[in-house]
């Protein structure tokens, strides 16, 4: 059976706990989030807004990731969608730290 997912995106904002190569997806890293902050982002459905509070893991593409050099325990400031393998990734042009 597929499970079909529909457009998603959040606007979260958090602390990085850490931050490792994806063991599924090549050329992705894996950053684990604390979640201080859901928003809605208008327009789309938000299936992140029960997660506040929680550690997340966010897939971002590691040219992004290493672009902007953002370090553990900073605040991540990114758009978030659910992927229908339940798994997140992060917009690529909305992912700045804070």
């Amino acid at each position: 059976m597929t499970v079909q997912i529909v457009e998603n995106w959040a606007d979260m904002k958090g602390e990085v706990i850490n931050s490792d190569p994806s063991k599924t997806a090549g050329d992705f890293i894996t950053i684990e989030v604390k979640v201080n902050d859901v928003k809605d982002v208008k327009g789309h459905r938000n299936l992140l807004a029960d997660r506040l509070g929680e550690v997340v893991q966010v897939n971002v593409p590691k040219s992004l990731w290493e672009s902007l050099d953002i370090k553990q325990g900073a605040t991540a400031v990114m758009r978030v969608r659910m992927s229908s393998s339940r798994k997140l990734f992060v917009h690529p042009e909305h992912l700045r730290a804070e």
